[in-house]
Formats: structure tokens, C-alpha cells, sequence
């Protein structure tokens, strides 16, 4: 064998092995460099719930974060001829949208199956565990796998398949009578790394700043951690300080409780399942870079800390599957008047 034809060999070798690699890549569109979850966009607009033949015994097992659960009632409700307009106050003071199937033509029983299939409300690391062990169907998440559930998934030898449904926007607050108004990335980064201590600084009265954080694996505190923080760390203080909520309604209410208080939630939350009870906290949202968080700058991708919400399934669920069919539902015309009429930011806003 002459070295002319070992060398065309080989270089017919690296050009097939790259194409073989571009072509995984496109495939799985957008593929995490972990391997673990890939992130696919849905096409098909013209989809209709009626075409996926949902009944009470198919319908999938849904879960996710709280802050999705009016999504997952009004997917029951438009399968199911239901009612979702009434809004109701839990035990943690968050506005959650009842799914009524009383003038549906199921029965009693029926649709008690129906809404247990909607209301497990795992939050969200608990409903990514869930999915990966096959414990639920298809989850609503406003954000991807933080590393536990990663780790997790490789164990089990699970891959996500997660398909953007909606937008929303990460929020900073603080109470209603604290002076300051927007705070920039790097205040906001200061602040939490605990560089900076005082309101003084930016532009506020000369007190203690008393910031509040979620604990790990929550979905708001991932948020903080890949949108704000980046590669700087909260400082671990806060903990010992007892400054970790496990709810977002407690988080909110420690900042209504405190003038010097600063803490983040989610627009949509806040906006939606906190604003609309009848007593409105007495907190406010602050702008980031000079940038208010709104429907127009979330809409537009202006807003700083603009992101996508997920309809998550694991990748070897059969395309037929009514928890797939569902994810991809979402995003079509049908779909969106369902996240727009939770709330949320459509996709094409």
C-alpha cells in the first residue's frame, strides 16, 4: 500500500468523521456539551390538541415548576372541554388557576383522575428527578438542568429533550419604600457576593442591604446563578445568616417585611400569582441596567434577563406519546393562545 493512497485514506477518514459529528449536531439542534439534554424547536404550528386523541386514561402524568402551574391546568381544560377561570389562593398565598370540569361530559371520577394528573406540583428539582426516573410524564420548568439533575440523569442513563414554550423574565425586588430604583449587573453581582453592603452606594438611605436567595437546585436560584452570577458565586454566609427561602412566596414576603430588603423571583410569578391576590405585597420590581422588566422588553429580548420557559420529556419517549405530543403542542398556534392566556410571554410576541 503506496503512502499517496494511505494519505487520501485519511483524509477521507477525518472528512467522514466530521460530517458524521455535524450531522449529530444538527440533528439534536443546539446539543448540551455534556450530552445529557438536547434542546429541539418545534415547527409543526398548525398542530391541534383534538389531533392527539387525548382521553382520561392516555392523558400524561404533568409536573414542573409552581410557577407553571396555570399551564398545566388550561391543557387539561382545552383537552377536556374544562373551565379555567377561576383563580384561587393557597395555603402559601399563591394565586393557583382551578381547572373545573363540571360542565365537561366526564365523570365524577374521571376527572379526579384528570386532576391528579395536573396538580402534583413537584417544583422543580423534585419534577426533573421525577422525569428522569419515569415517575411523570412531561414537566414545565423555567429552566434547564442544574447540575445535580445533570449528574443524576447520567446515572440513570436518561437524556432531556427540551423544547422552549414561552419567555419570561428573572426580576429583582426589594420593598416598596426603598428609594432605589435599577440596579446594574455588577451591583446586583456586588451585593450578592457581598462586596458591597450598603444601599448607600446605590443610591439609597445608609442602611445594611438584607438580601434573600432561594436554596440550591430551585429553579429561581439556578436563574440567579446562570443569568446574573455567571461565574461569580453567592457568598456562602448566607446561609449561616438564615437568608435562604425554600418558597417564593416566603422570599416575597421576607422583602415586604423588611425596607432594606432586596431579593429576585420570576416576572411571571410575581406579576401573576402573587399581584393577584387581593392584598398586593408591598414590594416593587427594580430595573436592571436601566432596562425595566415588562411584556414589551421580555418580548423584545431587551430586558437583560429574558428567558425561556421549557416543556421537558425524556429523549427516549416515543414521538406518539401523548406527553411528546403535548410538549410539541405548545408551541403552535393553539398552543401559544394557552401560554398567553396563562400569562406568559408567547414565543413570536
Amino acid at each position: 500500500m503506496n503512502k499517496k493512497f494511505i494519505f487520501i485514506l485519511l483524509v477521507a477518514m477525518i472528512i467522514l468523521g466530521i460530517g458524521v459529528y455535524y450531522f449529530d449536531k444538527t440533528e439534536l439542534n443546539n446539543k448540551d456539551t455534556d450530552s445529557l439534554y438536547v434542546i429541539k424547536l418545534n415547527k409543526d404550528i398548525n398542530k391541534t390538541i383534538q389531533s392527539i386523541r387525548l382521553t382520561v386514561d392516555n392523558f400524561p402524568l404533568i409536573d414542573g415548576a409552581t410557577s407553571t402551574q396555570p399551564i398545566r391546568s388550561l391543557i387539561a381544560c382545552k383537552a377536556f372541554n374544562g373551565n379555567c377561570d377561576y383563580w384561587y389562593e393557597t395555603e402559601a398565598r399563591e394565586m393557583f388557576l382551578s381547572a373545573d370540569f363540571y360542565n365537561s361530559s366526564l365523570s365524577y371520577e374521571d376527572q379526579d383522575k384528570i386532576r391528579k394528573k395536573i396538580e402534583k406540583n413537584s417544583k422543580t428539582h423534585d419534577a426533573y428527578l421525577d422525569l428522569i426516573l419515569k415517575r411523570n410524564d412531561l414537566i414545565l420548568v423555567s429552566t434547564k438542568p442544574s447540575d445535580d439533575e445533570i449528574n443524576t440523569a447520567e446515572k440513570f442513563g436518561v437524556k432531556l429533550e427540551l423544547t422552549p414554550i414561552g419567555l419570561d423574565g428573572f426580576v429583582f425586588l426589594t420593598h416598596k419604600d426603598n428609594p432605589v430604583t435599577n440596579l446594574n449587573t455588577k451591583d446586583i453581582r456586588d451585593i450578592y457576593t457581598k462586596k458591597e453592603t450598603n444601599w448607600k452606594k446605590f443610591n439609597g438611605v445608609d442602611s445594611d442591604i438584607k438580601a434573600f436567595v432561594r436554596q440550591k437546585n430551585s429553579g429561581s436560584q439556578e436563574l440567579m446563578q446562570k443569568l446574573v452570577m455567571k461565574e461569580s458565586q453567592i457568598n456562602p454566609s448566607f446561609e449561616e445568616e438564615k437568608l435562604v427561602f425554600m418558597g417564593m412566596s416566603e422570599l416575597i414576603e421576607g422583602v415586604e417585611k423588611d425596607d432594606n430588603s432586596l431579593g429576585y423571583s420570576l416576572y411571571y410569578y410575581k406579576n401573576t400569582m402573587i399581584d393577584k391576590r387581593d392584598l398586593r405585597p408591598d414590594v416593587k420590581l427594580i430595573s436592571v441596567d436601566g432596562i425595566e422588566a415588562n411584556p414589551e422588553n421580555i418580548a423584545s429580548r431587551k430586558y437583560p434577563y429574558t428567558f425561556e420557559i421549557y416543556a421537558v420529556t425524556r429523549l427516549d419517549q416515543s414521538k406518539d406519546s401523548p406527553a411528546y405530543q403535548i410538549k410539541e403542542w405548545l408551541t403552535s398556534k393553539e398552543g401559544q393562545v394557552i401560554i398567553k392566556k396563562a400569562g406568559y410571554i408567547g414565543l413570536q410576541d
